[in-house]
């Protein structure tokens, strides 16, 4: 397959690329443990950032400027996504290329 816009895509330590919002190409290799210890590090990485902004916090996102508060919580709805997408590769029978080992 080949890729358009090689610039545009994030390399993960958990061996594959996000080249898009929410399309994975999963590296050859890529295992179902793989992909769960990217999804538990993007989900922890996800209540880290919204214990921030919750509670008492809103006092700290209530003094971002707009476009700042705004991007934090489209970074939020990002991993979110993000997560959503791993957990449904995951549930997928079977995955889309993810080895079974």
């Amino acid at each position: 397959m080949a890729e358009n816009n090689s610039s545009a895509e994030l390399q993960s330590s958990a061996r594959f690329r996000q080249v898009e919002h929410d399309i994975y190409i999963f590296r050859e290799g890529t295992t179902r443990a793989d992909v769960r210890n990217y999804l538990d590090m993007r989900h922890a990485q996800l209540a880290a950032m919204l214990s921030l902004v919750i509670g008492d916090g809103t006092e700290a996102l209530n003094s971002l400027n707009d476009e700042a508060r705004s991007n934090y919580m489209w970074l939020c709805s990002t991993i979110a996504d993000e997560c959503k997408a791993l957990s449904d590769a995951l549930s997928a029978s079977p995955a889309p290329a993810i080895a079974s080992r």
